[in-house]
């Protein structure tokens, strides 16, 4: 026996005098069958035919409705309903929430709880499906009945220098997912936005207030507390410097630099620089060394930074000399005076030499090159000085030296001019 597919043969067959069973076929056509006798070899077609058709496979799935919404207040009952393709005439459902067996009704119906899984798991019934089940879940989202409120934070901060720009952000609390606010300053209406960025001015009031979409809100608005800015000026640090012995040292002498401070806060900063360059480990009120040059002259600079919210910074210098070789001064000298010191290039020395007999006394004024740019001579009388000295408008500033010669002494001062 010979089994067609229409006219394509699928195989041969020994019959066996009993019905034949040709098998699956699992190709949609039209079957017959063709006998042939082995002994005589004549064929004949066999009466009647089987037709064979294939149905597709389908694969069942699920969707799922949670009404009013996945997002409720506390103690809200919520209905679930499934939405099922090839779910076949008559589907079955079976319910579960955080996975115990809880329904198999069409549809599931409670009030839920926070972070709940609720699935439902369909059985089609439609011909072919594969698999046979589909399933869907559903994580629900409960929010609890709440009063909105809304804080402020300030960058940098609520207490800024002058002109300091700040940065007023609202911190809501159950202010949902698109809050409208509303800004406040000194009592009258900014605008809104999600951010008030200004330069205050000292003790300006900044407050806000917050419209809440929160789901489950008690109240539909909040009004943040005032927040007060503070803004401080910075004092810049007025430095004077005292040095000991003097700004006029000899070779290898020990010269102790004190820097005192006004405006400098509790606790300022010190930075001592020696000819512009900063000298390492002075950042304190006092330095002492003994390492100033010769014959050149050296300019040394305290700058402080004062403490505080807004720190800001100051300086002040003297120029340092080491004395030459061979220059001195004698008993007494310490009660002449250059007054004042600095000055403009105009000046009064005063004071005593020590003897109480009239002395003429030469006076020399040379830069620390040790040009001479001023000369003059004095009369002492009973061995005091008073007389006023004016200098040339042209001179630089910087340290210069006085040297008052009389027939048995020397002296040597200092005086720096700043005009």
């Amino acid at each position: 026996y010979m089994l067609y597919r229409g006219i394509t043969a699928t195989g041969t067959f020994a019959g066996t005098g009993s019905p034949l069973d040709f098998g699956l076929q699992t190709v949609s056509g039209v079957y017959t069958v063709i006998a042939t006798s082995t002994a005589t070899t004549c064929s004949i077609n066999m009466t009647g035919s089987a037709s064979v058709g294939t149905i597709p496979t389908v694969t069942p799935s699920l969707l799922l409705t949670a009404t009013p919404n996945d997002t409720v207040c506390a103690g809200t009952t919520v209905s679930f309903t499934p939405v099922p393709t090839s779910g076949g005439t008559a589907p079955t459902y079976h319910w579960s929430v955080n996975g115990t067996s809880v329904a198999t009704t069409n549809t599931y119906t409670y009030i839920p709880a926070n972070g709940d899984i609720v699935m439902a798991t369909m059985t089609s019934n439609t011909v072919c499906p594969s698999p046979a089940t589909a399933s869907r879940s559903v994580t629900m989202k409960v929010d609890p009945y709440e009063h909105p409120s809304v804080t402020l934070m300030a960058t940098p901060g609520d207490t800024v220098c002058q002109g300091t720009v700040v940065t007023v952000t609202p911190i809501p609390t159950y202010g949902g997912q698109s809050p409208v606010y509303t800004w406040m300053k000194n009592g009258v209406n900014s605008g809104p936005g999600g951010g008030y960025v200004f330069a205050p001015v000292n003790n300006d009031q900044l407050y806000c207030i917050m419209q809440s979409d929160y789901l489950c809100r008690l109240e539909n608005a909040d009004t943040s507390a005032v927040m007060v800015l503070k803004t401080d000026t910075p004092l810049v640090p007025v430095v004077t410097i005292s040095a000991s012995p003097g700004t006029m040292v000899a070779q290898g002498q020990m010269l102790t630099l004190t820097a005192s401070v006004v405006n400098g806060g509790a606790n300022p900063t010190y930075q001592w620089i020696k000819n512009s360059i900063p000298i390492g480990g002075a950042t304190n009120a006092v330095y002492a060394s003994d390492s100033f040059s010769y014959p050149a002259e050296d300019s040394v600079v305290c700058q402080v930074t004062s403490s505080g919210f807004c720190p800001a910074t100051g300086f002040k210098w003297v120029y340092i000399q080491v004395a030459r070789v061979g220059v001195s001064t004698i008993a007494g000298s310490e009660n002449i005076s250059i007054l004042p010191n600095p000055n403009k290039g105009e000046f009064i020395i005063k004071g005593s030499l020590g003897t109480p007999t009239d002395k003429e006394v030469n006076l020399e004024i040379t830069d620390v090159l040790g040009q001479v740019v001023y000369k003059d001579q004095l009369m002492a009388r009973g061995g005091r000085l008073n007389n006023s000295i004016q200098l040339s408008s042209n001179l630089a500033n910087g340290m210069y030296l006085i040297t008052l010669r009389s027939d048995e002494s020397k002296l040597v001062f200092h005086f720096v001019i700043e005009q």
